[in-house]
């Protein structure tokens, strides 16, 4: 009986593991379709209006896809990678709103051999950028930063677009889902009336 009892516990440990990778794999797959849409949009646009920069942004986009595909099976990304992928993500979006959009990065060396869901910045970066004015006389101005608790700030400030619809909020749920599946905890979020910003544990790889 204790035997049976043991095979029983071990096979729904085992159902239970196979169950959370299902989700996990569900949540990764939500996230390609969005990203090639935002992108292959901007690029259709530089097409029309400068081929030479729309050249450098498919040079670019393709870096940024391998990426996303290298990482499509894993769980967890160093911090160290995930930042080299924002960077070059960003690039993406200088290009198509140059001085209406800032990013500022301030990491420990420490704090990079971390993890992170893959993606995770990408799609905060992604959510400030939609739901947000950016303008030349308006900058949209995003931050990274740590502060020594093994969390890392992803902050931006707020003015948001005055369009009538309610947002789905997809990105953030897909992080909080992940991160609950992988970490037990969801990330802190804080709005208040001029900044927005997301507090993320930092994982064991």
């Amino acid at each position: 009986k204790v035997i049976e009892s043991s095979r029983l516990e071990l096979h729904a440990h085992q159902l239970k593991e196979n169950a959370l990778q299902s989700e996990l794999e569900v949540l990764r797959l939500q996230l390609d379709p969005h990203f090639l849409f935002n992108n292959f949009s901007i690029l259709t646009q530089l097409i029309e209006t400068n081929q030479e920069l729309a050249q450098a942004f498919l040079s670019n986009l393709s870096r940024v896809y391998r990426y996303i595909l290298t990482t499509a099976k894993k769980d967890i990304v160093s911090l160290e990678d995930e930042l080299k992928f924002v960077e070059m993500y960003f690039h993406l979006i200088k290009i198509r709103h140059g001085e209406a959009i800032f990013l500022d990065i301030n990491i420990d060396e420490s704090d990079k051999n971390k993890g992170i869901p893959p993606v995770t910045l990408q799609l905060l970066i992604e959510n400030a950028i939609k739901h947000n004015i950016s303008t030349v006389k308006q900058p949209l101005k995003l931050s990274i930063d740590c502060y020594g608790d093994e969390t890392i700030v992803v902050k931006n400030n707020r003015q948001p677009i005055n369009i009538d619809y309610k947002s789905t909020e997809v990105g953030l749920k897909n992080i909080r889902e992940r991160y609950q599946l992988l970490h037990g905890k969801t990330p802190e979020v804080k709005m208040t009336e001029t900044s927005f910003e997301v507090k993320l544990p930092l994982l064991n790889l």
